[in-house]
C-alpha cells in the first residue's frame, strides 16, 4: 500500500510540469512573435526612412508629354474624320445638289448662218437631267465637230450650273462640183447643192476628185487678184495639167501646165500697166508663149499687146 501511494504522486507532478511547461512554451512564442513583428515594423520604418524619392527629369516629362500629345491628336484624327465621314453620308443628297448641281442653262453663240439649228438642238438635248460635272463636254464637242458647217466649237463649263457653247461656223471661198464647197482653210465639206445659194463664189474645176494642188493655188492668188479690184470666177486644172483662170467680168488666163507662179505675176504686171481702156473686151490672154502674151478680143480675136520680158 505504501509503495503504490509512493509511485502515484511523481504522476500528477509530471503531468502538471508538463501543462506548466507547455504554458511557458506558448508564452515564449508569443514573446518571439511580437519581437519578430517589432523587428520587421522598426526594419520597415527604417527602410522608409533612408528611401527618397528622386525628382523627375526635365527630358523625361517632355518626353511623357509627346506621347500624351501623340495619342490626343491622333485620337481627335480618327474623331474627325469619323464625324466627317459620317456628315458627307448623311447628307450626300444635299451635298451633292451644292457641289454638283443639275444643269440650268446651256447658252449657244456664234454665227450660224448655214448650221442646221436642229440638229445642233439634239446635241444638246444630251445635257437634259445631267449633272454639271458628270455632263462629258468632250464627247458632244466631237458629235457638233463631226456636222459640216462646223469648223470648230468650243463648250465652256460655268459653275455652278451654266454649260457655254460657242461654235464656230465654216466660211465658203469656193465651190467645188455641184454639192460641195471649200472653206478658208483649204477644207472640202458637202451641203448638197451649190448651183443657186452659192452660185456667186467661185468654181474650182480638176479631173481629180480632189484636187489638193488646185485648192492650195486657188487659195494663194485669189487674195492678190482681190487687190487689184478682180474677181476670179473659175480656176480649172485639166488633165494634162494645164492651168486658167477666168476672171469675172474680164479675160480667161491661160497659163499652161508650167511656170505657174511665174506666169501669174507676169498678168499682174501687164493688167497694171494697160491702160483701162485696153482692158475692155478682152476675151483670153495666152501667157504660154515664153516672150510675149496673145490677147484676144470678143470682137477681134488675136490681136498682140505688147511682149512681157
Amino acid at each position: 500500500m505504501m509503495t503504490r501511494a509512493l509511485s502515484n504522486k511523481p504522476t500528477r507532478k509530471s503531468s502538471s510540469a508538463t501543462a506548466a511547461d507547455a504554458r511557458n512554451t506558448r508564452k515564449v512564442s508569443k514573446t518571439n512573435a511580437r519581437a519578430e513583428d517589432n523587428k520587421h515594423r522598426s526594419r520597415n520604418k527604417n527602410n522608409g526612412a533612408s528611401t527618397k524619392i528622386q525628382p523627375v527629369s526635365l527630358a523625361t516629362r517632355l518626353r511623357l508629354g509627346l506621347k500624351i500629345a501623340r495619342y490626343v491628336y491622333r485620337l481627335l484624327v480618327v474623331t474627325l474624320i469619323g464625324l466627317i465621314t459620317y456628315t458627307l453620308y448623311e447628307y450626300r443628297g444635299v451635298i451633292n445638289d451644292v457641289v454638283n448641281p443639275a444643269i440650268g442653262r446651256v447658252t449657244v453663240g456664234g454665227e450660224m448662218t448655214n448650221t442646221d439649228r436642229h440638229i445642233l438642238q439634239i446635241h444638246l438635248s444630251a445635257l437634259n437631267k445631267k449633272r454639271f460635272f458628270d455632263a462629258n463636254i468632250d464627247e458632244l464637242a466631237v458629235q457638233i465637230n463631226a456636222m459640216e458647217w462646223v469648223n470648230e466649237v468650243h463648250i465652256r463649263k460655268q459653275w455652278p450650273n451654266q454649260i457655254s457653247v460657242v461654235v464656230e461656223e465654216r466660211i465658203p471661198v469656193a465651190r467645188w462640183g455641184i454639192s460641195e464647197l471649200v472653206d478658208h482653210s483649204g477644207y472640202v465639206f458637202s451641203v448638197g447643192d451649190t448651183q443657186n445659194e452659192f452660185r456667186h463664189l467661185p468654181k474650182l474645176v480638176s479631173a481629180s476628185q480632189k484636187d489638193l494642188l488646185l485648192i492650195e493655188k486657188f487659195r494663194e492668188v485669189e487674195p492678190q487678184f482681190e487687190k487689184m479690184g478682180l474677181r476670179v470666177e473659175q480656176m480649172s486644172r485639166t488633165n494634162i495639167d494645164s492651168w486658167s483662170i477666168q476672171l469675172a467680168g474680164g479675160p480667161t488666163i491661160i497659163l499652161g501646165s508650167q511656170h505657174f507662179d511665174q506666169r501669174v505675176g507676169r498678168f499682174f504686171t501687164l493688167w497694171g500697166n494697160l491702160p483701162k481702156g485696153n482692158r475692155e473686151n478682152m476675151a483670153t490672154m495666152d501667157f504660154r508663149y515664153s516672150n510675149g502674151v496673145a490677147v484676144s478680143k470678143w470682137e477681134h480675136p488675136k490681136e498682140m499687146y505688147g511682149v512681157i520680158r
